[in-house]
């Protein structure tokens, strides 16, 4: 399944697929070149627990490691935050 998502002006496609045994589904997302940018792993409830980036966002003084990690904090189910990185 693919869907395309436009943030920012800019394209991505979007394709489900089993990433574990323990039936954790994720995200990939690609951009305009095709080159895979981010997978999205969801827990049992399908809420977003963990995104694994393979860019730095354009911003390489905040993300000097790529690939890196950022990770759901769903404390509050209303307003789900995403970390900064996983440094």
């Amino acid at each position: 399944m693919s869907k395309t998502v436009k943030k920012k002006g800019k394209k991505a496609k979007l394709r489900r697929e089993k990433v574990n045994e323990k039936e954790m589904r994720g995200n990939c997302a690609f951009g305009r070149t095709g080159k895979k940018i981010r997978d999205r792993y969801y827990d049992k409830k399908g809420r977003a627990k963990k995104d694994i980036d393979y860019t730095d966002h354009g911003n390489p003084k905040d993300h000097p490691k790529v690939p890196h990690e950022h990770f759901w904090d769903w404390s509050d189910p209303d307003n789900p935050i995403r970390s900064k990185t996983d440094d």
